[in-house]
């Protein structure tokens, strides 16, 4: 049985277990077995999304106006 200990930024301390257990019935024969808990450590598209559509330079929208940003966000829940 050994541990992988790991700390991420996304979801701070995680740990991941395994044991395997091997029976030799007889010396020319194994029989194995495995068990182990991965974790899965989330991408930022995972954690957020931000898409820009559309830029708009100086004075697009009227005159004297700053450059804009047309932009979508999603937020992981």
């Amino acid at each position: 049985m050994d541990s992988k200990f790991e700390h991420n930024g996304y979801t701070g301390f995680e740990y991941q277990p395994n044991v395997r257990l091997m029976w030799t019935p007889q010396p020319r024969h194994a029989a194995w077995a495995a068990v182990a808990h991965a974790v899965r450590i989330p991408s930022r598209a995972d954690d957020d999304v931000r898409l820009d559509l559309l830029s708009l330079p100086p004075d697009a929208l009227f005159a004297g106006s700053l450059p804009a940003v047309v932009r979508v966000l999603a937020a992981a829940t």
